[in-house]
């Protein structure tokens, strides 16, 4: 899901509710099985879950990940940055006054940044990289995470979530996360899914088809995570977050320039203090 080109990222007047031309505009000429319907979100759903192999095939899919197809933009990177840093003071965590936690931390940039600014961060995800501290790393899965119940001050979910089963692990991170505290969420925007769909020539369509007809196909798990957990639009991820107990406080559109694209939104949320 790499993409190369410089992109702006832009906050509606409104962030909560309005909804802008990039967020609307569709490719006509990418899969248009997406979105996909109630239908085949539970046979994806019901599918990945049931897998007798499922963690096995997962790990082995992002241990398969180069970096390169694994890299953020660096100005979507920036800007998430500047977002954990925002709550991160909001919520007076310098100093290891509260646990941060990177869900699916890659190389571990993003913690190596946070150490550095004094605050106390650590990353989750399946596997380590090779260039990810070990002490500040956390073997586990987003559908489990490995903290206590209100132990978390702020969550980073990095193009995380969106590849596994996003009931699970939103429930997860609702649990874990202290009263007052936030989560930084940042998704592939649907319209990139479609282009992406059609760069890499998946017939979508016919391997739903397949699933449904055959019980099985050959489609990575978190991709057809993916696929399942792609928003219509900005206001169907709010309306999601906010049937999970979530306060939705800002969010953010990352814009390819050169086409208008939207690649990503970044949301910003708050779990209700007690």
């Amino acid at each position: 899901m790499n993409n190369q080109r410089k992109v702006v990222v832009r906050a509606p007047a409104n962030p909560a509710f309005s909804v802008n031309r990039a967020f609307t505009r569709l490719h006509e000429d990418a899969a248009v099985v997406l979105p996909l319907s109630r239908e085949n979100r539970h046979l994806i759903r019901t599918y990945v879950n049931e897998h007798p192999d499922k963690q096995e095939l997962i790990a082995r899919f992002w241990k398969g990940l180069s970096f390169e197809e694994s890299a953020i933009p660096e100005s979507m990177r920036q800007m998430i940055q500047t977002k954990v840093i925002e709550s991160a003071e909001k919520l007076k965590l310098r100093g290891g006054k509260g646990v941060i936690i990177d869900l699916g931390c890659w190389d571990g940039k993003l913690i190596a940044f946070l150490r550095e600014r004094h605050f106390m961060a650590f990353g989750v995800d399946l596997v380590r990289h090779p260039d990810m501290p070990e002490k500040n790393f956390i073997e586990g899965s987003a559908e489990e995470i490995p903290r206590k119940d209100n132990s978390v001050c702020l969550f980073i979910d990095s193009f995380t979530t969106q590849f596994t089963d996003l009931d699970a692990s939103v429930g997860e991170i609702f649990r874990a996360l202290t009263p007052g505290g936030r989560t930084i969420v940042v998704h592939h925007h649907l319209e990139k899914v479609r282009v992406f769909l059609k760069e890499q020539s998946i017939p979508l369509e016919e391997k739903l088809r397949d699933l449904k007809e055959k019980g099985e196909t050959d489609l990575p798990l978190p991709l057809l995570n993916l696929f399942a957990n792609s928003f219509e639009n900005k206001k169907a991820a709010v309306d999601f977050y906010k049937s999970k107990g979530f306060r939705v406080l800002e969010i953010w559109a990352a814009i390819d320039h050169t086409t208008e694209t939207c690649l990503a939104f970044l949301v910003v949320l708050e779990k209700p203090a007690a």
